[in-house]
């Protein structure tokens, strides 16, 4: 829409300069307000788009923690290994996960 906007107001603003008398104030009225619609909403998206970066790196910090939840039946790997697999003797820890709780809670720390 504001782009629609700018189109037109500078559509209009082409149409003044180029009558008889060029010396309205229409034209150059139609420029600032193309210049102002376009700054405002450049201001618009940079605000928006900050908010919605913080929002999310706000929501990666407060839901970090995985966790893995097994089914009464299962035994502690859920997964079956064919011979050809090798066995992994621990698993790879982001950063933000404690280790040490991971390990007490799972059945990697057995």
């Amino acid at each position: 829409m504001a782009f629609a906007s700018t189109w037109l107001c500078t559509v209009g603003a082409f149409h003044f300069f180029t009558r008889d008398n060029p010396g309205n104030l229409e034209g150059s009225g139609l420029l600032l307000l193309t210049f102002i619609l376009l700054t405002v909403y450049s201001i618009w998206c940079l605000f928006a788009i900050r908010y919605h970066f913080s929002i999310w790196m706000q929501y990666r910090m407060n839901n970090a923690q995985v966790s893995l939840i097994l089914e009464p039946d299962q035994k502690c790997s859920p997964l079956k290994k064919s011979k050809e697999e090798s066995a992994v003797s621990s698993p790879v820890f982001p950063p933000f996960i404690d280790r040490q709780i991971f390990e007490e809670k799972s059945c990697f720390g057995k």
